[in-house]
């Protein structure tokens, strides 16, 4: 009897200290918070841009006001340079666009963007966003090097292929 007290109190303890020691980081949230597509411009303000954010890796793509682009096709080209960091079936379209990819990382409103270049420099921008619902807000701060310069926002909806 007297074992079986101590394994009831011993199973007790354990059940009530375990969830205690194991806990979540808010760096998971947030990291999953920025993943997916993203696009803005489509309703006819501003560049159409589509930006996908997987696995610590970017790609973001813009197009010229003029040209008439689905989201849709949009995600479709991304996934392409996603891959391959180039998009071959553009046709018309591939004198008019603008791919820049590299990494990023999260860290509370803090993004970092390391865009990787032809000739393969990174070059790091820090920027705040912020998320409310579907919608994110990426504020890019200016240079510290110039003055005259003020940040510069833009809204982005997630985009889920509906």
């Amino acid at each position: 009897m007297r074992l079986l007290k101590y394994l009831f109190c011993l199973v007790l303890f354990t059940g009530i200290t375990m969830p205690l020691l194991s806990s979540c980081s808010d760096d998971d949230e947030n990291s999953s918070a920025i993943e997916g597509y993203w696009v803005t411009g489509l309703e006819g303000e501003g560049t159409p841009e589509m930006i996908l954010f997987k696995g610590g890796k970017f790609v973001a793509l813009s197009f010229d006001r003029g040209e008439n682009v689905t989201a849709q096709k949009m995600k479709e080209w991304v996934d392409e340079a996603f891959e391959t960091h180039k998009i071959t079936h553009l046709g018309s379209l591939s004198d008019k666009y603008m791919m820049d990819y590299g990494t990023y990382s999260l860290n509370g409103d803090n993004l970092v963007l390391k865009y990787s270049d032809e000739d393969g420099d990174d070059v790091v921008e820090r920027d705040k966003v912020s998320f409310k619902e579907n919608v994110m807000v990426i504020t890019w701060l200016p240079d510290s090097s110039d003055d005259d310069e003020e940040e510069d926002s833009t809204v982005y909806y997630r985009y889920t292929g509906e």
